[in-house]
């Protein structure tokens, strides 16, 4: 997370709100393109493309496993794909390639790249993503909707993921040698702008989830003097 500032936004995201704007994103491409295939980017772009899929009729998802970010807002050496496709997996076909979210642009890039290099290539690739943020270079076809400003975007699908990074980077900014549940909501709000009442509307009762994976995972400890009913964490 080297590459965030100790305090960003950060947006806890439904599934009736991201469901909404697969289903925006696709109506964006009616009638303008008419893809034999949608390609997700693995892995923030496989539920927005089923949807997709689902919309505009398409039977075909592929999906291509990208590897761009190592963590949450960290970001790796480069895009990358993990299990490349066959040669004539796309020959001949209009490709739509969906993600969540656009950045900086180059996992879209790479993506494109890939695709049009692939042995008997397709006809055409285009790109849509649920988000594009702001300042991001990444030039796409289509796109549900812009954010006026920058944030992270917690998705459902990504939830656990993103809190087993944020919960452990929140203790060690703070400092501290304790952390109940209500302390580690306090210091969601002062880092990220996130308020107890939204956080448990959007995911309820999933903090305590969250820090039993990060236990299981050797990351946190329970203290040892907590109450029953008011649990404490503490770095392992």
């Amino acid at each position: 997370m080297s590459d965030l500032p100790d305090e960003f936004p950060c947006r806890l995201l439904t599934w009736d709100y991201v469901d909404r704007l697969a289903r925006e994103l696709a109506h964006e491409v009616r009638g303008s393109y008419d893809p034999d295939a949608v390609v997700a980017v693995a892995r923030g772009g496989l539920v927005p493309a089923r949807i997709v899929c689902d919309s505009l009729g398409v039977d075909d998802l592929i999906s291509l496993k990208v590897e761009h970010y190592v963590g949450t807002g960290a970001a790796g050496d480069g895009p990358s794909v993990r299990y490349p496709l066959s040669d004539g997996a796309v020959a001949g076909k209009d490709l739509l390639v969906v993600d969540d979210i656009a950045d900086t642009g180059r996992t879209f890039g790479h993506t494109v790249d890939y695709l049009e290099g692939v042995d008997g290539g397709p006809a055409g690739v285009r790109t849509g993503a649920l988000q594009l943020l702001p300042d991001s270079e990444a030039d796409l076809d289509f796109v549900a909707t812009h954010p006026d400003e920058f944030a992270w975007m917690v998705y459902p699908w990504n939830f656990l993921e993103d809190m087993c990074d944020l919960v452990p980077r929140l203790m060690t900014l703070a400092d501290g040698k304790r952390f109940s549940e209500d302390e580690l909501y306090r210091l969601f709000y002062e880092y990220h702008g996130v308020d107890r009442v939204h956080f448990e509307v959007i995911q309820g009762g999933r903090l305590g989830e969250a820090l039993t994976e990060l236990e299981r995972r050797g990351v946190v400890e329970p203290t040892g003097r907590d109450r029953p009913d008011a649990p404490e964490w503490q770095l392992a």
